[in-house]
């Protein structure tokens, strides 16, 4: 009722009041139209919870004028250690709803396989839907599932990537593993284990 009415905006997972979601609109149009530093506006802003909504909003509206300022924008903000967990979420959740380029994907890479608080939630970017082609490009999840230091862990995104089902060509993905890397020490090394092959023809298989 109170949506249909305008009172309420929002989607399945997020709902506000139409005007708090307007202010944060226009809020960040302006901001962004100084010029001002995203990440030393946050840094040194208090980072209070009603910075959530301005930070989606700011990033939300540059992913749709300005691409390349999006991606240094982002990738400036996940790497600092001044801005706070609360908002690295908030980073991250908008990065799970655009549709990604191998741009996109490779601005955010080296925060999936590193060891900062950021990390866990980038590993799962590649595994959705949206997002699988575009860290696919140029065979990067051979490469993951190939070396040491990132096999355990693309495996177990590979798994999930695999209960979606579709690739963006919306056939069956070439992708779903049948076994896992073997336990070190049992019968070799995860690090030996190859991941399935991309097959040679560029048709996505179907089942």
């Amino acid at each position: 009722m109170l949506k249909s009415q305008g009172v309420l905006a929002g989607d399945e997972e997020h709902v506000g009041f139409f005007h708090e979601t307007y202010f944060d609109y226009l809020f960040a149009r302006s901001f962004l139209t100084t010029g001002r530093d995203v990440h030393d506006f946050l840094a040194d802003s208090g980072q209070h919870l009603f910075r959530r909504a301005q930070t989606r909003q700011i990033l939300e509206h540059l992913a749709g004028t300005d691409r390349d300022r999006f991606r240094q924008t982002t990738t400036r903000l996940l790497a600092s250690t001044r801005i706070r967990s609360h908002l690295h979420d908030v980073i991250t959740t908008v990065l799970t709803r655009l549709d990604a380029t191998p741009a996109d994907w490779s601005a955010v890479e080296p925060f999936a396989w590193g060891a900062s608080p950021v990390a866990r939630n980038a590993r799962r970017l590649p595994a959705l839907p949206a997002r699988f082609d575009a860290a696919d490009h140029d065979g990067r999840w051979e490469r993951w599932l190939a070396a040491a230091e990132t096999v355990d862990a693309a495996f177990a995104e590979l798994l999930i990537a695999a209960r979606h089902g579709t690739g963006r060509s919306g056939q069956r993905s070439w992708y779903a593993p049948t076994s896992a890397p073997p336990p070190s020490g049992e019968g070799g090394s995860s690090a030996s284990w190859r991941g399935p092959s991309r097959p040679a023809s560029s048709t996505w298989p179907s089942t």
